[in-house]
């Protein structure tokens, strides 16, 4: 977790093919990984060691008459999404921030005046 919907990485991928940029995070837990590996290194390594295979498993068991794609490819559409659709994600900050850095910041910068209004009516009824 957390997962995230196909056409969001797609979104993201064609954007940086047009933009070029030098690196560019996509989701939540990439930015705690790469900010965690500033500041204590090694320690996201030893976390995924211990959880990162458990983490991309299910309790549902796998029905043994199912076709596999280990030598070839299995018959017919297989489609992007799975079983986790539901619980897949199809926005995230980072992204919106990085294809629409305009927007974001009109956005932040509304809800921060919203925010300091909302503070100063606050006082003023105090006050």
């Amino acid at each position: 977790p957390p997962i995230y919907q196909p056409e969001m990485i797609a979104e993201a991928v064609l954007w940086a093919a047009e933009h070029h940029p030098r690196e560019m995070v996509i989701g939540g837990s990439a930015l705690k990984a790469i900010v965690g590996q500033k500041f204590v290194p090694g320690l996201i390594d030893t976390f995924l060691a211990k959880t990162g295979y458990s983490s991309q498993q299910t309790d549902e068991p796998v029905d043994p008459s199912r076709p596999d794609n280990l030598c070839d490819p299995v018959p017919g559409d297989r489609g992007a999404r799975g079983s986790f659709d539901s619980r897949a994600r199809a926005w995230t900050p980072q992204l919106a921030a990085r294809i629409s850095p305009v927007a974001t910041a009109s956005t932040v910068s509304a809800v921060g005046l919203a925010a300091m209004a909302g503070l100063a009516a606050s006082f003023a009824r105090k006050g």
